[in-house]
């Protein structure tokens, strides 16, 4: 496999960060090992439609905290934004570590936005998912949050 010297691998993950990046009422929380979204963001720009904004977050989440289950910077990171940021909507990028280690992604976010009062999201993105699922998962997932028909806890 050739080395990748300016771009990282077209992840599922990576898809969703570049679409729901557009959205400037929307704040990303990288809820995985440090710097997982962060360190693309250099490049992003010749990507397509990207533009720079202060919506991405990265609580630089350790392997120990995984292990342990331990989700108290995840707590505190969408405690700061609520509090220093008014986002009107946060987006959990999830990292497949949670879902192998036990951690109910789901069920937490479920119970921060009841605590905190803003809406908190997420879309599935297991390891092996490629950019297009990616897509297809951030899509379903934003307009059955919009459609009353559909719409999902």
């Amino acid at each position: 496999m050739p080395l990748k010297k300016y771009a990282t691998l077209p992840s599922a993950r990576m898809q969703m960060y570049y679409m729901i990046s557009q959205y400037e009422d929307v704040a990303i929380i990288d809820f995985s090992t440090a710097g997982h979204s962060v360190y693309n963001q250099g490049h992003l720009a010749w990507l397509g439609n990207y533009k720079e904004n202060d919506n991405a977050f990265s609580t630089h989440i350790t392997d120990l905290d995984f292990a342990m289950g331990d989700t108290d910077k995840l707590y505190k990171g969408i405690k700061e934004i609520v509090e220093n940021k008014k986002f009107s909507n946060i987006f959990i990028m999830q990292s497949s570590l949670a879902s192998v280690l036990g951690i109910d992604i789901n069920s937490k976010i479920r119970e921060l936005s009841q605590e905190f009062g803003v809406n908190i999201f997420t879309a599935d993105a297991k390891l092996n998912d490629d950019f297009y699922t990616g897509l297809e998962n951030l899509i379903y997932k934003l307009a059955t949050m919009c459609n009353s028909d559909t719409k999902q806890d």
